[in-house]
Order: C-alpha cells, then sequence, then structure tokens
C-alpha cells in the first residue's frame, strides 16, 4: 500500500475519536487511530505514507515516550500531545527534532494541535527558498524547515537566485548571514528585488541579531518583511515564519477575490484591462503583434428565460471553463453577463482563427450533454489595434458581424463576408 494518510495515536478512545473527526473536518486525507505503540508499529509496517502524526507522548505499552523514537526513526512528521508541560520536556521534544508539543488542557489546546497537524501536511506544497552564505548556518535552517515538512532550495548566490526568480516565485525566501552574501552588495540586492516584487508577492526574512542586528534592521527599511536569530528557539523561528507566510497568503487570497470574476474564477474586466495594458505597451515596444477575441453567448436572454437563471449561470461557467482551457496561454475574462475577452500575444494567425473555430465548435457540440441546454456562441476576432480600447472595439465589431450574419460562428475584422469566415 502507499496510501497518504494521518496517524493519530492515542489510548484514550473517545480523544481519539475527537481528533478523528477534527481533523476529518478540515483535511482531505484518511485519518488512521493507534491506540498503543504496537498499533502504531503495525500501522506503519503497512507500508502507507504516514504525512504527520499527532501522537500522545505516554502509551500504555510506552509510557516513557518511545512512540518519539519510534516515529523519528521512520522520519514520520510528529506532533506530540502531552498532559503535563516542564522545561526538561520541552527540550526533550525539540532535541527529538517533533515539529510541536502541544499540552492537553482544553478545547482550545485541542484545536492548535489539529490545526497544526492539517499546516504541516500543506506545507509541503509550498517552496521555500535559502540565500546561503560560505560559513552561514545553512544546513541548521535547511533541517528546522525539513521538520515541517517544507521544500527547500538552496542558492549561494544573488545572481542564480535572481534568475530563478524570472521563472518562478517561491513561497518565502530566507537569508543567513546578511553581512556575508556572495555576489552582490545586499541592500541593493533587496532594493532590486523589490522594486519587482512586493512584500506579499516575495516575502522576504533574513538572519539577524546580535551583530548582525543592526544589517537586519536597516534591511527592513529597504523591504524585508522580518528577521530571525540562528540561535532563538525553533519555536520562534517556526512562529515568525508562519506568520510571515500566512500575511502573505491572506493578501494574496484577497488579491485573487478582487481579481476574478465570482462566478467564473476567470478574470473579471477590471484585472483584464489593467493587465492587458501593461502587455500591450511592451508588445508595443517590441513591435510584437497581438490579438483580441471577444465571445458571446447566442440567444442568452432565451435561455434565461426559457430555462431559468439556474442554467443560464451553468451555461456561462461551461463556456468560461471551455474558453479558458482553448485559449490557456492566454489572457483570458468574463467581461460581464454573457460576454468574454482574450487577448495574447500573436505567433500565427492561422493558429488562433483555429482556437476560435475549436471554441466555437465544443460548446456546439457539447453545451446540451454539459448543461441540459443547447445553445451556441458567436465569436469576433481581431489583430493588432492603436491602444487597447480600439483593439477591443474592433474585435467587438467582428463580433456584432457574427451576430449579424446569423450567429454560431467566427468573423476575422478583415473578412467582411459570412462566406469568408468560419460558420456553422
Amino acid at each position: 500500500m502507499s496510501d497518504k494518510i494521518v496517524l493519530v495515536i492515542e489510548d484514550q478512545k473517545s480523544m481519539a475519536l475527537l481528533l478523528q473527526q477534527s481533523l476529518s473536518q478540515i483535511c482531505d486525507l484518511p485519518i488512521l487511530i493507534a491506540h498503543s505503540l504496537s498499533e502504531a508499529q503495525q500501522v506503519i509496517d503497512s507500508g502507507q505514507q504516514i504525512l504527520v502524526c499527532l501522537s500522545d507522548l505516554h502509551l500504555p505499552d510506552a509510557m516513557h515516550g518511545e512512540v518519539v523514537g519510534l516515529l523519528q526513526k521512520h522520519h514520520i512528521t510528529t506532533v506530540v500531545l502531552t498532559a503535563n508541560y516542564s522545561e526538561q520536556t520541552r527540550q526533550e521534544m525539540f532535541k527529538a527534532h517533533v515539529a510541536d508539543y502541544v499540552i492537553k488542557d482544553g478545547k482550545a489546546s485541542i484545536d492548535y494541535a489539529v490545526n497544526t497537524v492539517v499546516k504541516l501536511v500543506n506545507n509541503a506544497l509550498k517552496m521555500v527558498w535559502v540565500l546561503a552564505s560560505p560559513n552561514g548556518y545553512t544546513n541548521k535552517l535547511v533541517g528546522l524547515l525539513k521538520i515541517h515538512r517544507y521544500p527547500v532550495r538552496v542558492f549561494e548566490d544573488c545572481k542564480s537566485l535572481q534568475k530563478s526568480l524570472q521563472k518562478k516565485l517561491p513561497d518565502i525566501l530566507l537569508m543567513e548571514d546578511v553581512n556575508n552574501i556572495r555576489g552582490a552588495e545586499i541592500f541593493s540586492f533587496v532594493s532590486s528585488l523589490r522594486s519587482e516584487y512586493s512584500v506579499n508577492q516575495l516575502p522576504i526574512m533574513v538572519c539577524g541579531g546580535g551583530e548582525d542586528l543592526p544589517s537586519a534592521i536597516k534591511l527592513m527599511k529597504y523591504g524585508v518583511n522580518d528577521f530571525y536569530h540562528v540561535d532563538s528557539s525553533a519555536e520562534e523561528f517556526y512562529v515568525r515564519l508562519n506568520q510571515n507566510l500566512e500575511q502573505a497568503e491572506a493578501y494574496q487570497k484577497i488579491e485573487r477575490i478582487s481579481q476574478t470574476d465570482a462566478l467564473t474564477q476567470l478574470y473579471n474586466r477590471g484585472y483584464f484591462f489593467e493587465t492587458a495594458s501593461k502587455r500591450l505597451d511592451e508588445w508595443q515596444k517590441q513591435q510584437t503583434p497581438f490579438f483580441v477575441v471577444m465571445a458571446d453567448i447566442d440567444h442568452f436572454k432565451k435561455v434565461n428565460d426559457t430555462h431559468g437563471h439556474q442554467k443560464g449561470d451553468e451555461a456561462i461557467v461551461f463556456v468560461a471553463n471551455q474558453l479558458k482551457q482553448v485559449f490557456k496561454p492566454y489572457l483570458v475574462a468574463r467581461f460581464g453577463g454573457e460576454e468574454y475577452c482574450v487577448i495574447g500575444e500573436l505567433s500565427s494567425a492561422e493558429q488562433i482563427l483555429a482556437l476560435c473555430e475549436s471554441f466555437r465548435q465544443v460548446v456546439e457540440q457539447k453545451a446540451l450533454a454539459e448543461t441540459g441546454v443547447a445553445f451556441t456562441v458567436s465569436v469576433g476576432l481581431n489583430f493588432g489595434g492603436v491602444d487597447l480600447e480600439n483593439a477591443i472595439f474592433l474585435a467587438d465589431e467582428a463580433l456584432y458581424a457574427a451576430k449579424e450574419n446569423g450567429r454560431n460562428q467566427v468573423v476575422n475584422r478583415s473578412i467582411q463576408t459570412k462566406d469568408e469566415c468560419f460558420s456553422a
């Protein structure tokens, strides 16, 4: 077996069920229960992939915390539940490289434990990049990150990191030993990053403290989000890291909501104009050809009036999904109502015409089966334009021609007769 699971080890059956139920409400993975060390060993031996384990520290057949050793032996990320807190216990837990430990003293602590488990599961989907210095603390830092299941990529110089940023952004960037990073003066490097990426697009934490503290504070004025100290506790490091990640995620979520249409999840009209204008400026500087597509559901009022607004919404979502799939590399937006727009860099006019026709055909052929209502779309295509408004206006003229010529067809603005355009 290779199923991914979360394991709960708890000898009290009522507590085990509570933890299982709480986890099941916010985690899609199967939640298995073991009531003893021997049962936990059986689950491990079954071959199932235990992503995270939430375990009681003291079990009937492991009264002295032997379960932690078992889990660490098999490299299983572990959150420990303990009834009693002491500084000695705390030191022992982090010496054993557990991800976290929680005192079982009420609902709040149980909620914290459950949320921590889910967070650890999801950490594997995030990427942490580390800009390391030759004499830094890379191994310790990477070790801490891997305990919490973060994928980590280490860079030894600023140049290679900046090159990689052009392809993909990490969820957070950590800089260690800021006074000894190779390849760039660190303040100008941070300034250059902030000119490209906001504090929420690319959160940055630096290692600072002691003699490095003034540099760390200065870097925060240049755009670094936060700092950490290599000698601080693992708990403090994780708290700071999580706070910065969560803040960036919250901002990005709000940003996505502001940019997308709630019904179709396509970009909305405002984001389309903002982004398309920037792209068009670059294309015009580089003399790059571009295209604009306007699409509209035929007789949409009839769909709504005959079949109801719910079916109308289903039709809008269906068309949006087909448009997004066919024009995947390009900027696709819902303009409002049953109208959509696409803009993109042009490599081949024939290819774009073929994509428009493919989109028209798939709507005609699949609408009834997918939505329960038969309907079609009309498409207007334009190549180029003086500016964005002009390019959209010309594509809209082509769409109007498609409607006037009988609907369910693609019209290229430079082609004026029905016989010369793709038609059903």
